[in-house]
């Protein structure tokens, strides 16, 4: 098997987070300010008419369901957006804009999003971020030792793994000897990161600074698939 994963960094997260791929989603991008309008049998172009032609101005849920029944409308159900909604034929608000469109027309952002322990986290993956398509063999070398009580890397509920890359971005690397350094821990509200390793001595290296016995490991590592 393979492991496909995104290594993404930006100015909010504290090294690269090592993502699945496929938990990336597409979601709409809208203002913070955007209402979404529902149980109406009306598109967002009539609304917009009826809008214009009332020359009033909306400026939140309250206002907009005097609105909806003002011009008809029997018990609109109106709410605030999700900071992403997901891409739906659903009619939306821009209170800043004073406009309506269907939320499957809006400009569109890539997020993940996880549960760090004690609520769910948001990562948006934006201009701003630096993103590492990698696919991965799912063979690994764990660089975890017993310490006198428990298995780790590092302090008290850090782990390490290596694994072997065989894509970035698409380009096959099996031969460049190319490794993905994956940590992780047990703490709460931590995400497991990952760091690319471009050779072998840069993973001798690595073994080094975390007191690992190089020749043993490297023979471990170059038994990996390729």
């Amino acid at each position: 098997m393979k492991l496909e994963k995104v290594v993404a960094n930006n100015d909010f997260c504290n090294g690269g987070l090592l993502i699945d791929k496929e938990k990336i989603e597409s979601r709409a991008w809208v203002s913070d300010h955007t209402l979404i309008v529902d149980n109406v049998k009306a598109d967002a172009e009539e609304l917009q008419k009826k809008l214009n032609e009332s020359s009033e101005k909306i400026r939140d849920v309250y206002e907009m369901g005097e609105f909806l029944e003002k011009i008809g409308f029997e018990d609109p159900d109106v709410m605030a957006a999700d900071e992403f909604p997901e891409f739906e034929e659903k009619i939306a608000f821009d209170i800043y804009e004073q406009e309506f469109f269907s939320l499957a027309d809006s400009a569109t952002i890539n997020i993940y999003e996880w549960w760090n322990g004690s609520s769910w986290r948001t990562f948006v993956i934006d201009d701003s971020t630096d993103t590492i398509d990698i696919v991965a063999s799912d063979q690994y070398v764990d660089l975890d030792e017993w310490d006198g009580r428990n298995m780790v890397t590092g302090g008290i509920g850090e782990h390490q793994r290596i694994y072997k890359i065989l894509e970035i971005d698409g380009e096959d690397v099996r031969n460049k000897n190319m490794f993905l350094l994956n940590k992780w821990s047990q703490w709460e509200g931590t995400h497991e990161t990952g760091e690319i390793l471009e050779n072998l001595d840069d993973v001798k290296k690595h073994f080094n600074n975390i007191g690992r016995d190089v020749n043993k490991y490297i023979e471990e590592i170059e038994k990996l698939e390729k």
